[in-house]
């Protein structure tokens, strides 16, 4: 992984697409529940990983438009151990998530 540290596509004086408000967009404009504002707990539910397949889908294609970079949020930001126990996941469910996650950005 070190191996391009420096040589990240980010560092050359190139724009970038990046998305923001993941959790804004799945509440209010497409009118999810997210408990404890988590957003990988949609990963459960079709409706929200087709949602989540569609809003990364939409930045990606505003991008290859504009040919533009692309840089992603993934969706593991409450998944944590504090937050996944609030939310009844077990450290082996919370591993599986936080992959579910990464392999769905990818």
């Amino acid at each position: 992984m070190t191996q391009y540290r420096n040589r990240l596509p980010q560092l050359p004086k190139c724009l970038f697409l990046t998305d923001g408000g993941t959790e804004t967009e799945l509440i209010y404009t497409l009118g999810f529940e997210l408990p404890c504002f988590a957003s990988f707990h949609l990963l459960n539910d079709p409706k929200g990983y087709a949602a989540i397949q569609d809003y990364y889908r939409r930045h990606a294609e505003i991008a290859n438009r504009y040919k533009v970079g692309l840089i992603l949020d993934s969706l593991t930001y409450r998944a944590s151990t504090d937050w996944g126990k609030e939310l009844g996941y077990s450290k082996q469910g919370l591993d599986e998530i936080n992959h579910a996650a990464i392999n769905l950005l990818r």
